[in-house]
């Protein structure tokens, strides 16, 4: 969901760039579409009413649509708890390349970095590899969330829990 007063958010705000009373939006609710965000010009032309998500570019002067904060909700276990369970797998930390990424078809190859080794339930070390794939077919593999959530800044911010995927494509050492 998009959430602009979330407890967590970096920039909290109670008016969209139009003037329009934020709120949260529920975009997918169990893994079904509930509902898209709006600004007046483009809510006006499909006959809804604004979501409050104008966001003026300090580039152009311009409006748009745009998240406030992107929330994917927490879970039960740690991330402690979730490294423990895990054979043989990695934690991602970061990711280099995901600007160019594919938002129409989904498809994506970055760098995990930085990126460790787990084994036997332990962090073991250090690493980096490529993860490619689509994620599309990426999201059904999601089999976990943790209970902490941090915050990344990106065009507002999103806040996230760690997620634990299973079978992700990886090549290197």
């Amino acid at each position: 969901y998009d959430d602009p007063l979330h407890e967590l958010s970096i920039n909290p705000v109670i008016a969209d760039d139009e003037g329009v009373p934020t709120r949260k939006n529920v975009l997918v609710e169990k893994g079904v579409f509930n509902g898209f965000i709006w600004d007046n010009y483009w809510a006006k032309l499909q006959g809804v009413e604004s979501t409050g998500n104008a966001k003026r570019s300090l580039a152009t002067g311009g409006i748009s649509i745009g998240f406030h904060n992107v929330i994917i909700e927490k879970g039960k276990k740690s991330l402690e708890d979730l490294v423990g369970e895990i054979d043989h797998g990695y934690l991602v930390d970061g990711f280099q390349g995901a600007h160019s990424s594919n938002p129409d078809n989904g498809n994506f190859a970055v760098v995990a970095n930085p990126a460790f080794l787990i084994k036997d339930g332990e962090v073991k070390g250090s690493t980096v590899f490529m993860m490619s794939g689509n994620i599309y077919e990426l999201l059904p593999s999601l089999y976990e969330v943790s209970k902490e959530q941090r915050v990344l800044p990106f065009e507002g911010s999103m806040i996230v829990p760690a997620m634990a995927f299973e079978n992700v494509r990886i090549a290197g050492k």
